[in-house]
């Protein structure tokens, strides 16, 4: 018996088939290779942004230790003022300063360079004398009288309170 077969098989080419394992390999190799350069450019990407980062935060780095906080702009107002010879002067100041001297107030002033004493003497002549001896040294001088009166203490004695100023000489 004889087989009759009324449905055709088409079968392809093998030209038209192996054309389309070729696109579908070229097709397959296209996307890997667009995934590899999506790899690529997103690596090169990040380390941009990190050179990018690096490099604004040494510059604000930079920019912090060039623009000195306001800490450190009193210091340096602050800094001058205590290179000052503040000890040559006290001891001048209390080396003058003995009974019947009796100081109530010292004003020093670095930014004027001057140095105000307010005190108390038993006498006129006490407080000249005091003057003179603000006077004989090398740190102060020359003093000048600015004020005085003469007041009488609870216990009514009658006292001199004065008020001297001196330039502050640094060395």
């Amino acid at each position: 018996m004889q087989r009759i077969d009324f449905v055709q098989r088409n079968s392809a080419p093998w030209a038209a088939r192996l054309l389309l394992i070729a696109g579908g390999l070229s097709l397959a190799g296209a996307l890997w290779l667009q995934h590899r350069w999506d790899a690529v450019r997103a690596s090169q990407e990040e380390r941009l942004l990190a050179q990018a980062q690096a490099a604004e935060a040494s510059r604000k780095a930079v920019q912090a230790a060039q623009r000195p906080t306001p800490d450190q702009l009193r210091m340096r107002n602050v800094a001058p003022l205590l290179r000052q010879p503040w000890l040559p002067i006290l001891r001048v100041i209390e080396h003058a300063t003995e009974p019947p001297v009796y100081l109530l107030s010292l004003f020093i002033d670095p930014a004027a360079g001057t140095v105000r004493v307010e005190g108390e003497a038993g006498s006129f002549d006490q407080v000249l004398a005091y003057a003179r001896t603000l006077d004989d040294d090398s740190v102060l001088g020359p003093a000048r009288l600015g004020s005085h009166e003469s007041i009488t203490d609870a216990a009514g004695r009658t006292l001199v309170r004065f008020s001297i100023t001196t330039p502050w000489r640094t060395r």
